[in-house]
């Protein structure tokens, strides 16, 4: 059962990091998930093969520390009473007031960590400034706290937006529990790893294996997409 409207809770999602711009022959000799029926297109989202490198809960603890650093510095530099913040700040600005009502700018800072082996990338910071109809700049995040997954027996941590698999956006993964990108299904591929009595959907109630109904926003947590450890 869902809850009602008011209670959702959803990441502000970015644009795509890892659209990689290839030859329509070399996106057609990879496992690859083509956006277009017409080869001049000649783009491609690589998708991920069983066995690619992830991120496992001890690397995530470990770098942890350094995000948490880099965020608050990001944060304090792009607010910076300096000259060149307030040029950042004014430029942002005056490109808003041109481009007027119908347009927000933003200025996106992303720290993120890139797969070589297979040209995926997974989002760790993601913040910025954003104005609209040359409203003073604000501050904006998108990060998502980190989610746990089982994924092929091992446990796996990725933002709770992104699919365990491919990285890629998966916002809402218990409404719409297939990847949109490379077709892992929740559940059956991979299952949400509950470590603690939090409400996997809203972050903010509680459940437990003997009550799966959320005590804040009363979503019924579905037993065959999580595990509890």
């Amino acid at each position: 059962m869902l809850p009602p409207p008011a209670a959702l809770r959803k990441c502000k999602p970015f644009r795509s990091q890892t659209t990689v711009y290839l030859s329509h022959e070399y996106a057609t000799s990879r496992k690859t998930d083509l956006r277009s029926p017409d080869p001049a297109a000649q783009y491609a989202i690589v998708v991920a093969p069983p066995g690619d490198p992830h991120v496992n809960p001890d690397t995530f603890n470990a770098i942890s520390p350094y995000l948490e650093d880099m965020t608050m510095i990001l944060e304090q530099m792009l607010q910076e009473d300096t000259d060149n913040a307030k040029r950042l700040r004014y430029s942002l600005t005056e490109i808003s007031k041109v481009l007027g009502p119908d347009f927000s700018v933003d200025l996106n800072v992303i720290v993120q960590a890139l797969s070589s082996p297979d040209l995926r990338a997974l989002p760790l910071v993601q913040i910025g400034l954003s104005s609209n109809n040359g409203d003073t700049p604000s501050g904006h995040s998108a990060d998502c706290t980190p989610q746990r997954y089982i994924v092929d027996g091992e446990i796996q941590v990725v933002p709770r937006d992104r699919c365990p698999k491919c990285w890629e956006d998966w916002m809402n993964k218990f409404e719409y529990p297939i990847c949109e990108h490379c077709e892992t299904r929740l559940g059956k591929d991979c299952k949400v790893l509950l470590d603690s009595d939090l409400c996997p959907f809203c972050e903010e109630g509680h459940v437990s294996m003997q009550n799966p109904v959320c005590d804040d926003c009363g979503y019924e947590v579905n037993l065959t997409m999580v595990t509890w450890g």
